[in-house]
């Protein structure tokens, strides 16, 4: 029996080769979003630099060598973030006034960026609205590993570049240190 020039076997043979270059593809594709995790303490650095980049690229040890050394970011080119507010400016504001254009640089996502370009898997994927105030978020983020049940209490310490390194400061290595990915 013939199906379209190749006898059964052949056809199943095809067939199965397809399954598992689809399947590889898959694993392609699954391996690339699901490394794109992120330490708490990239994301509070990446919160620093929201504040204030001038600050954030001077005080925090390794950051701007960070960028310098990923490639083709030079952190004096980096926006100042003028427009950043931790009381008012939503995800969606983040994602496209600051992520969108630092990932665009290297054609990659984020969150390769803050980890110097190395895989990193996730501890917990992190689901978010866009129009949630992006402090919010992170603070909810800062909550969970802290093994708090409120995100509130976090909040004032997400306000300003001083505050966010006195939170840094009094977390424990091991929660800084957790993995998340924000989707």
């Amino acid at each position: 029996c013939f199906t379209g020039g190749y006898s059964t076997a052949d056809a199943m043979f095809h067939g199965l080769r397809s399954s598992i270059a689809a399947d590889e593809e898959q694993e392609k594709t699954m391996m690339s979003v699901g490394s794109r995790g992120v330490r708490i303490c990239s994301l509070l650095e990446f919160m620093c630099l929201l504040h204030n980049r001038e600050r954030a690229l001077n005080d925090i040890p390794g950051l701007s060598e960070a960028y310098q050394r990923f490639g083709d970011i030079n952190p004096s080119q980096l926006s100042a973030f003028d427009w950043f507010d931790p009381r008012t400016t939503q995800t969606y504001e983040v994602a496209y006034r600051a992520i969108v254009p630092l990932a665009a640089v290297k054609c990659c996502p984020l969150a390769h960026i803050l980890n110097g370009s190395q895989r990193r898997f996730p501890s917990y994927m992190v689901s978010h609205a866009w129009s949630n105030i992006f402090v919010h978020t992170v603070a909810a983020i800062v909550a969970h590993v802290q093994g708090k049940a409120c995100f509130f209490d976090v909040i004032p310490f997400l306000q300003s570049f001083d505050r966010t390194q006195e939170l840094m400061a009094s977390m424990d290595p091991a929660s800084l240190m957790t993995m998340v990915w924000v989707c």
